[in-house]
């Protein structure tokens, strides 16, 4: 998709699909962090906290597959709240201007027609990672213990 998304700003000077994914990359870092809020062991916690640093700062390939696949039910409320924060996203008709994945360090290549919305739903999808996730904290205790 990353072709597609250049050839569309070298196009059209903007991209529509990049925002979509936005809400998605913060919805792992959200239910990352409430894994790691539940986490005992030390180390499972240093993974669960640094997973969610990196996807608050736009890679969420941490957080997928070393805290939330792993555990299934965070994968789950990630894809959900990341559907909602994409949506809105989606509705908000956020362009990127630049090719750059979406985070909050990368807010700035999204300026624009529907800005504010994309923050928006990247904050959506972040809380709502988390709360989904801490609604499941105790099917997602015994999994852990």
């Amino acid at each position: 998709i990353v072709p597609v998304c250049i050839a569309n700003i070298i196009s059209y000077g903007g991209d529509p699909i990049l925002p979509l994914m936005g809400g998605a990359v913060l919805a792992q870092g959200g239910s990352a962090l409430a894994v790691g809020l539940m986490y005992q062991n030390p180390e499972d916690k240093r993974i669960a906290f640094s997973a969610a640093l990196a996807a608050i700062l736009g890679v969420s390939e941490p957080a997928i597959y070393g805290v939330n696949l792993k555990l299934g039910r965070p994968m789950l409320a990630a894809c959900i709240a990341g559907g909602i924060g994409g949506g809105l996203a989606g509705i908000s008709g956020a362009k990127a201007i630049s090719f750059a994945f979406p985070s909050f360090a990368t807010a700035v290549v999204y300026l624009g027609e529907g800005f504010g919305v994309f923050i928006i739903s990247m904050v959506v999808g972040f809380v709502g990672g988390f709360i989904l996730t801490m609604l499941q904290r105790k099917a997602i205790l015994k999994k852990i213990n």
